[in-house]
């Protein structure tokens, strides 16, 4: 009886430890499955979101399209990528300039330098963040980025980006 007893416990013991590796081994995957890890073979995503901005432009109905040879102008420094469940996240600094003609002389009209970050599913933009401004900033980019590197990246980010030879080019000088 003493011995069935061992036996028994030894079994259950066995079953416990096995339960537990088992519980380990399905959330060790769960958890691996659901990071979002960074990626470096989809860079055209950089492009779909650039070009997404400039269509934005193109849409909004503005009286400053109307000027003499308005155009908007953007460019941007690819911050990173990841992925989580077959969706990506690009993040972005963007530069955007609209220009015009006044005399034939080249006037800049508007533009912003701004982090952003595009959720692309099936190469379709499916969402497109910026931050807040004012005392929100730093708050809203510590969601929007996925670690403290890409914090770090877009909080100390020193703008380099620039329009000059595109306007020039447009504009044949």
């Amino acid at each position: 009886s003493n011995l069935r007893r061992k036996v028994s416990m030894k079994k259950i013991n066995i079953l416990l430890i096995l339960i537990c590796i088992i519980i380990i081994i399905v959330g060790s995957i769960i958890l691996i499955n659901n990071k979002e890890y960074y990626i470096t073979d989809n860079e055209y995503l950089y492009d779909i979101a650039l070009n997404y901005l400039i269509n934005q432009d193109d849409e909004e109905s503005n009286s400053d399209h109307d000027r003499e040879n308005y155009h908007f102008f953007a460019t941007y420094d690819g911050l990173g990528i990841t992925e989580k469940n077959n969706i990506q996240y690009i993040y972005m600094w963007v530069l955007g300039e609209s220009y015009y003609l006044d005399n034939s002389e080249i006037k800049e009209l508007s533009g912003y330098s701004m982090f952003y970050k595009f959720t692309f599913e099936n190469n379709k933009i499916i969402n497109v963040e910026i931050p807040e401004d004012g005392s929100n900033y730093k708050k809203s980019i510590k969601k929007m980025c996925p670690d403290s590197k890409m914090i770090n990246k877009v909080l100390n980010y020193n703008p380099k980006l620039s329009l000059t030879e595109q306007v020039n080019q447009y504009y044949n000088r």
